[in-house]
């Protein structure tokens, strides 16, 4: 990979780690996910659909946390590999 592509990573990384830290970011899935949560609670019994739609909310908020996780991992390691590289061109 070039140290281009691997500048690029780096800044995703840091980015989506700024958000994975932000506390109004967190305090937003958090409340989503209450919130699915206590509705999923009152559907009614023969609302399958609801529920279903619901519960894939619930796991949507999931897969964007791990998401921005990835980012941050590949960040780190197109860091680990830049640095590789300056060192090798010195």
């Amino acid at each position: 990979m070039d140290e281009i592509t691997l500048g690029k990573k780096q800044a995703k990384g840091a980015a989506a780690e700024a958000l994975l830290n932000n506390e109004l970011l967190q305090q937003s899935f958090k409340a989503l996910h209450d919130e699915y949560i206590e509705n999923w609670k009152i559907t009614h019994f023969k609302n399958v659909e609801g529920r279903e739609r619901l519960w894939q909310a619930i796991q949507i908020i999931g897969k964007v946390e791990d998401h921005l996780k990835k980012m941050v991992s590949d960040g780190k390691i197109a860091t680990r590999d830049l640095s590789q590289i300056k060192y090798l061109k010195r």
